[in-house]
């Protein structure tokens, strides 16, 4: 695992890397969460937040999937541990909160690790408080029902919705 920034907060640090087989690190909450083992991908880049409530012990605050297509970026699988959270200690949860919120943290450094990469970044929202985070991010609504995105990088208009419309033509991602 790679260290790619540390978000300090009182009492607590909460570490965010790029992990490239998350499997048995992400499984338990991602069927927890989702009812189905995590996204089995070639893609190695897996976005987690960890925590160690003591020096060697980390334990998993949140995962978000981040799968190529292209020159795209699927976004989705995000999730977070509602019970680890409520670990950190109290100053530590009202500071995150405060700042946005552990999966608002998840996005931005998974757009900031991969931005270089990609033209544009897209999710498939299906409730509205993950609509609220992910506005909070920087995702955009777009014109298609549940379709949000995020461009790291100016695009002429046509190449936007080319972009949209190859996404779009998966179905549910």
């Amino acid at each position: 695992m790679d260290v790619k920034r540390t978000l300090g907060l009182p009492g607590a640090a909460v570490v965010f890397e790029v992990i490239h087989n998350p499997e048995s690190l992400v499984a338990d909450g991602f069927k927890r969460k989702f009812g189905s083992p995590p996204p089995a991908t070639d893609w190695p880049h897996h976005v987690c937040a960890l925590w160690s409530p003591e020096p060697g012990a980390w334990r998993l605050l949140g995962y978000g999937h981040f799968g190529r297509f292209g020159d795209t970026c699927l976004v989705g699988g995000m999730y977070t541990d509602g019970r680890v959270v409520r670990e950190l200690p109290a100053e530590a949860r009202q500071e995150l909160s405060r700042s946005g919120g552990l999966a608002v943290h998840l996005l931005r450094f998974g757009f900031a690790h991969l931005g270089d990469r990609f033209d544009a970044f897209f999710g498939l929202v299906e409730d509205p408080r993950a609509l609220e985070v992910d506005l909070a991010a920087g995702f955009v609504e777009t014109e298609h029902d549940r379709l949000v995105m995020y461009l790291p990088k100016p695009l002429d208009p046509q190449h936007v919705r080319c972009l949209q419309a190859k996404v779009l033509a998966l179905g549910d991602f």
